[in-house]
């Protein structure tokens, strides 16, 4: 039998149990909402929700549902599962904010996305 072709078996016990770390997080975030909502409110400016590696927009429905609450204009970056940066996922990213950039103007904030670094901000003097 060839090693890729090789059964894989279960994960190690503590392994499996880390997983359900995600329902605490899950259940804590909801549970700062009463002073999420004391942050600063948005005037509709949009922001662009980019999930963490290996996630998709699912994973971010809550931060996107907050800053919608804000006030803010929350969107998916609409590349589904993040794998990393590819040069097709780059390049729609740049494609979207250049769009939303044209059609709302500049970023309060301003912000540049630096290749393989992800995107980097910092705020105005």
């Amino acid at each position: 039998m060839h090693e890729s072709q090789r059964p894989v078996g279960p994960p190690a016990t503590l392994l499996s149990l880390l997983e359900w770390r995600a329902f605490a997080e899950f259940y804590g975030a909801l549970g700062a909402l009463p002073w999420l909502r004391h942050a600063p409110r948005g005037d509709g400016h949009p922001v662009v929700v980019v999930p963490g590696f290996l996630s998709d927009h699912r994973s971010t429905w809550l931060l996107r549902l907050h800053l919608k609450q804000l006030g803010y204009l929350a969107l998916d970056w609409g590349q589904g599962r993040n794998v990393g940066p590819i040069g097709k996922v780059e390049a729609a990213l740049l494609a979207l904010l250049r769009q939303l950039r044209d059609r709302t103007g500049p970023a309060p904030q301003p912000g540049r996305l630096e290749p393989r670094r992800g995107l980097r901000t910092r705020a105005r003097p």
